[in-house]
């Protein structure tokens, strides 16, 4: 058993390496806007030919290709993305491709933070949209692609509805969808930055609603669940490794590593279903809500319509 000394110790050991990390991610920023700078003064200066061979040159896909990491915030995909990067033929960005380049629109510049399904004019792309987009994409994120081969990683929220544009303008590529209950999801997007549990659950219903629609349109895409991820890491491990072919398997160690990740802690942790918790925090008012907005676009996903008895019972099993 442990005890309450080595309890406390355990906390203090995790703090320090979340603070840290969050230093880490500040610096991180600051070679964003760094490399971001660079970039803008090498595009102005090279010709569009230049350009689009330094930038094949330094991502290296031709031979595995583009992946793309489909999810909603809060669907545990950073955790996902991080935990896919440990493996030595996938080149993680370290970060949203968003975030690194002047290419794609990001939901700040809007006002909407993690609810932009509320512009869809300005993040719903499909095949007809500007190809030449995509390579400002390519040029900026060629300055944070990792050295070496294998595919290279990308995972930006919005892309949940602009896969079919990514399909088109980047080849060879695959995706991975990971959705997570909605009302996990609606409490963390609420948690996290204070929206009506309403608007989270029409942003989960609009988002998702686009995707199954989507999917059908993709070549090559293989649907998990942050559920699935978290009670049967190893299997769903098997289950990218196949679709990947890739012919080393992940390291098994992944299971004990802590990620440094937003979750209702706020500690890094190992890998972890939150769901109970996330749950519990909604009151039945929050259940019937998320209900009647993401009712219908969560039964295609496969997740049963809650009650507020149900909730009850997650209140309990988390404490």
């Amino acid at each position: 058993m442990t005890t309450p000394k080595e309890s406390n110790s355990k906390l203090r050991r995790a703090y320090r390496k979340h603070a840290s990390s969050k230093f880490q991610r500040w610096v991180n920023r600051r070679s964003i806007d760094i490399r971001l700078l660079r970039a803008d003064v090498r595009w102005k200066l090279s010709s569009p030919r230049a350009r689009q061979q330094w930038s094949q040159r330094r991502l290296n896909v031709e031979s595995s290709g583009w992946l793309f990491v489909l999810g909603v915030s809060n669907s545990g995909t950073t955790l996902f993305t991080r935990m896919l990067g440990l493996h030595p033929f996938i080149r993680d960005l370290h970060g949203e491709g968003q975030r690194i380049t002047r290419g794609l629109p990001r939901p700040r510049h809007f006002g909407l933070g993690r609810i932009w399904t509320r512009q869809l004019d300005a993040f719903r792309w499909t095949e007809d949209h500007d190809p030449e987009v995509a390579e400002r994409c390519k040029f900026d994120w060629a300055y944070h692609a990792p050295r070496g081969d294998g595919y290279l990683l990308e995972k930006s929220p919005p892309n949940t509805i602009r896969a079919r544009w990514l399909q088109a303008n980047f080849q060879p590529c695959r995706f991975i969808v990971l959705t997570r209950s909605p009302y996990a999801v609606c409490e963390g997007i609420c948690r996290r930055k204070q929206y009506e549990i309403a608007v989270a659950a029409e942003h989960w219903s609009r988002a998702h609603e686009i995707l199954h629609n989507d999917i059908p349109h993709l070549g090559n895409v293989l649907h998990l669940t942050y559920e699935q991820l978290c009670q049967d890491t190893l299997e769903v491990l098997r289950e990218i490794e196949e679709f990947l072919d890739l012919t080393q398997p992940f390291d098994q160690e992944l299971l004990a590593h802590e990620f440094p990740i937003h979750n209702i802690d706020d500690i890094p942790t190992i890998i972890r279903n939150f769901n109970d918790q996330s749950i519990a925090r909604l009151s039945a008012q929050d259940i019937d809500t998320i209900t009647h907005e993401a009712g219908a676009a969560m039964m295609k996903f496969g997740y049963e319509p809650l009650k507020a008895a149900q909730a009850s019972d997650s209140a309990l099993a988390s404490k």
